[in-house]
């Protein structure tokens, strides 16, 4: 899906506020138009196709996220969220919303009810996935990324180390399709993170150079037993 619009000719903003809008599903075998969608002058911020191409999502700069049945190519529910960033879970049960302000929610593909909400700490334009193996959701806002449980909705991380300007909007997120791999995209460069658990605790052990003691595995792992993996 792309989401498109119409500025006005003597509007000497490139990015402003459009007069006519639209988005328009994709044939991506054959390059053609399967359908367009007016979205009434809204100016679309983000959107998003469910695993099962079912449904798919449109976000707004203003309050408003339309949620679109693609077999009837008819808009069934609009949920009352503005939508800085969006993406569906990798199950296809729940979409996730952030807003410029950072506040997350998350809704019910079945229903689309309101089904929780968390604070993720960023502001402005955001991105957000889920990794494969619904691991890992990665948040990117314009200077970092944070990792984050998708279940349970908590920081498990504060930021990956990745560079960046820091210019707004300069982070994109991409998941490969058939590789532990997440693509960090910013205004000067582009990242590939290796999401493979043996190569982060490889990393770990290597800048470390030693094993937790005992003592640092109660206070940091208290759930798990004492089995460091370093060598």
């Amino acid at each position: 899906m792309t989401a498109e619009l119409g500025l006005a000719a003597d509007d000497p903003i490139p990015d402003g506020f459009p007069k006519t809008s639209w988005i328009r599903l994709w044939d991506m075998a054959t390059g053609t138009v399967l359908a367009r969608f007016d979205t009434t002058g809204r100016k679309p911020r983000a959107v998003a196709v469910a695993p099962d191409s079912r449904t798919a999502a449109v976000g707004f700069f203003e309050e408003g996220i339309d949620v679109i049945d693609l077999q009837t190519r008819r808009v069934v529910r609009t949920l009352d969220s503005a939508a800085s960033a969006l993406g569906y879970t990798t199950d296809g049960e729940r979409l996730v919303v952030v807003d410029f302000e950072g506040h997350g929610r998350v809704y019910s593909t079945d229903d689309w009810e309101e089904v929780g909400r968390f604070s993720t700490l960023a502001s402005g334009y955001a991105h957000v996935v889920e990794d494969a193996g619904a691991r890992m959701m990665f948040l990117a806002s314009a200077r970092e990324v944070a990792v984050w449980d998708p279940t349970e909705l908590r920081r498990l991380a504060p930021r990956l180390s990745v560079r960046g300007d820091g210019t707004n909007d300069g982070i994109f997120l991409a998941l490969a399709a058939d590789e532990p791999v997440l693509a960090v995209a910013s205004q000067s460069e582009v990242a590939l993170v290796d999401l493979r658990e043996a190569t982060w605790r490889d990393t770990a052990c290597r800048i470390a150079h030693r094993r937790l003691t005992e003592d640092e595995w109660a206070r940091l792992l208290p759930d798990r037993a004492y089995a460091p993996t370093c060598g």
